[in-house]
């Protein structure tokens, strides 16, 4: 594996509404949360981050980083097809590259896997 496949990508922030998302008539992930309507606050320290960390990840690593994710937006109440629709999005580089390294198959089994126990 390529030393820069190794690197992993975090992302956090209070809302996730990217501009393909605004304007979507409240549908879409970034209506789930009630933030799709906000105008994005200069001010708020929830601000979306990246960051890289630059340590090996094994399979391990991803599988509970996507659990992680999945449980969050689960317990804000996000359908799976929400929720899936954040892996699919190279805009949410956490997700998609987990969505790049484990396939769909994997996704979509681990949020039915954590939804239903």
């Amino acid at each position: 594996m390529a030393e820069e496949e190794n690197k992993v990508s975090a992302s956090a922030g209070s809302g996730f509404a990217s501009p393909e998302r605004e304007g979507t008539g409240g549908k879409g992930p970034s209506s789930a949360c009630g933030r799709g309507s906000v105008p994005p606050d200069p001010e708020d320290p929830f601000e979306m981050v990246q960051q890289f960390i630059d340590v090996p990840a094994d399979d391990r690593f991803y599988d509970q980083m996507a659990r992680t994710f999945i449980e969050e937006y689960l317990m804000m109440g996000w359908s799976d097809e929400e929720i899936f629709s954040l892996f699919q999005e190279p805009f949410y580089r956490g997700t998609h590259d987990i969505l790049q390294k484990k396939g769909e198959a994997f996704v979509k089994s681990l949020i039915h896997e954590v939804r239903h126990g």
